[in-house]
């Protein structure tokens, strides 16, 4: 769980910074609760906040937190050479060491138009991502790959307001985050403090390390929705 709350972070700050600012992702969160409160007439939605995260088609939400972890996660995975190969036009041999920065994937820009660019709805507009002609299958990896993925294990997670049985982690966080901004945008409004001048950036030693924290912040103005 240490990734999800500075992914949450940038979720809000990065699109707080964009000219329509949060209001697009509210109006897609309140026409899905308005079409929800049609299908269960006499419910509220905050009894039923995880079945409606679940079930409820939000792309845009989808698409944002995608882009998000796309632009902000840094996963450093190492892998030791077992047996002597070739790759990429270089020779590795056994006990061999080598370092994949994923992160050099999600800004490459023959794969992602514009990397280096926040764009909330990159995912609604492109569902393939190629490279020279080939498809290419991990073209982000906020989560890292292979043997070295965020674990996949089976948990049994048990509160007091609810049961999640055979959860795997990774997962979990993505729900997490969209039932975060759910909750978020239904009961307030975000506006950046306009007496504020101080914007945050990614801090770079964290760089391998998941979804990299801020160096600085971003002081805005919440208001309680009627």
């Amino acid at each position: 769980m240490a990734n999800a709350p500075n992914a949450g972070y940038w979720l809000i700050v990065l699109n707080l910074q964009r000219e329509d600012g949060l209001q697009p992702l509210t109006d897609e969160i309140d026409e899905a609760v308005a079409s929800w409160k049609q299908q269960n007439h006499g419910q509220k939605i905050g009894d039923h906040l995880y079945e409606f995260v679940s079930t409820a088609e939000l792309p845009l939400l989808t698409s944002a937190i995608q882009e998000t972890l796309r632009y902000a996660a840094s996963v450093m995975s190492i892998r030791r050479v077992t047996e002597p190969v070739e790759f990429g036009g270089y020779r590795f041999d056994r006990d061999d060491e080598i370092v994949c920065m994923t992160r050099s994937v999600h800004l490459d820009e023959d794969i992602h138009q514009n990397a280096s660019e926040y764009d909330p709805r990159r995912y609604m507009k492109q569902k393939r991502f190629n490279k020279n002609g080939k498809p290419v299958t991990n073209h982000s990896m906020p989560w890292g790959g292979g043997v070295s993925m965020c674990e996949g294990r089976s948990v049994e997670f048990i509160d007091p307001c609810w049961i999640l049985p055979n959860l795997l982690f990774r997962h979990f966080a993505n729900k997490e985050l969209k039932a975060f901004m759910v909750f978020l945008l239904l009961r307030y409004t975000l506006e950046i403090d306009s007496k504020s001048t101080e914007r945050p950036t990614f801090m770079l030693e964290r760089m391998g390390a998941g979804v990299m924290h801020p160096r600085g912040d971003l002081r805005v103005v919440l208001h309680a929705r009627k």
